[in-house]
């Protein structure tokens, strides 16, 4: 449904707000090593990525950092800094590098890099992975960013939820939570919590003004009037 949107709307820019990797195996959470498949996970990504880039050549496809993706570099910091160290000073890596997005022309938006050591550094650093388009559309992996009162979107909590307000320049406003793409029956946590979606931004770039159409993905969704289920192995609460 996600490639279907990219082809039949050819948005101007493609969004992926955090956590697009879940990189799982290098969490806090306990695992089932069976369940361990990270280049798996990246070769999956790399190949939505490059339907995106496929069907939209002409599109903006911007990349802010998560949590989840800084996961394989705390796991660096805390097990072995010493070659965390040695991979940011001696080959000069970062996440793009990392998690191989060069090659798609992407616009990765992250400030935590391999030199931020301390808890107090990784998030302060995260807190100010932002974009800010036509001076009117904030996108955020932190939903508190929301404080800014510009109308856009957070993620990181995996649940929709919208927060309303005004602002003089751009009228009444909103700005969304965003639910996520993961997979709800995680084995390493309680997913079915959680909610999935996509939103599609609509922005007058004259006026400023925003409005914003959010598409919550169940056992099945709609978009453009088009209608769209799972498979039987794709229900949520499936045995």
């Amino acid at each position: 449904m996600f490639e279907e949107a990219n082809r039949r709307i050819k948005p101007d820019v493609v969004n992926m707000n955090g956590d697009f990797f879940d990189l799982a195996d290098f969490s806090k959470y306990s695992s089932d090593p069976r369940e361990f498949d990270v280049m798996g996970e990246i070769e999956w990504n790399h190949d939505l990525l490059n339907t995106i880039r496929e069907d939209n050549p002409d599109a903006q496809i911007d990349f802010i950092e998560g949590n989840h993706e800084y996961r394989l570099f705390r796991h660096l910091s805390e097990q072995t800094p010493a070659l965390k160290v040695l991979l940011c000073d001696l080959h000069g890596m970062d996440v793009p590098k990392l998690l191989g997005l060069d090659r798609f022309e992407v616009n990765f938006t992250g400030q935590a890099s391999l030199k931020a050591f301390t808890e107090a550094d990784v998030k302060k650093e995260l807190s100010r992975n932002f974009k800010i388009y036509w001076d009117c559309l904030l996108s955020c992996h932190y939903p508190e960013r929301r404080k800014l009162r510009i109308p856009g979107w957070g993620g990181h909590h995996h649940k929709h939820e919208v927060w309303p307000f005004f602002n003089p320049f751009f009228g009444a406003c909103e700005f969304h939570q965003m639910g996520g793409g993961q997979r709800r029956r995680a084995d390493f946590m309680d997913g079915e919590i959680w909610q999935n979606g996509i939103m599609i931004a609509h922005c007058d770039t004259q006026t400023r003004h925003s409005v914003f159409e959010y598409i919550p993905v169940q056992d099945h969704c709609v978009l453009g009037g088009t209608y769209y289920f799972r498979e039987d192995d794709e229900q949520i609460f499936a045995d």
